[in-house]
């Protein structure tokens, strides 16, 4: 095979391998985005007055929290949020003074 069919090749892998890389990353960020606007909602949902609203939204939390889309950044921020909810600390500005 002559040089100049093997540089064609390598160029080709090349950019096939940058096409996949960047359509995997634009998916990853897409279903990221997602998992935040449906975690925004959740969260809408569990910190309603309506009980069952507020039940359903925690459930649903509880099962954003599971996805492999949540990073450990992400859990150990439900997890606070969650802690705080349950001893009755809603107050933000505590969370103002710690910055």
């Amino acid at each position: 095979m002559p040089a100049q069919a093997w540089v064609t090749l390598v160029v080709g892998v090349v950019a096939a391998v940058g096409v996949i890389a960047t359509w995997w990353q634009k998916n990853h960020a897409d279903r990221r985005a997602e998992w935040w606007r449906r975690l925004s909602w959740a969260f809408d949902n569990a910190l309603d007055e309506d009980p069952a609203k507020s039940s359903f939204g925690w459930l649903m939390v509880e099962h954003l929290g599971r996805s492999q889309l949540a990073t450990k950044a992400d859990d150990e921020l439900l997890q606070k949020v969650a802690e705080r909810w349950v001893n009755g600390d809603t107050d933000t500005s505590t969370m103002e003074e710690s910055r």
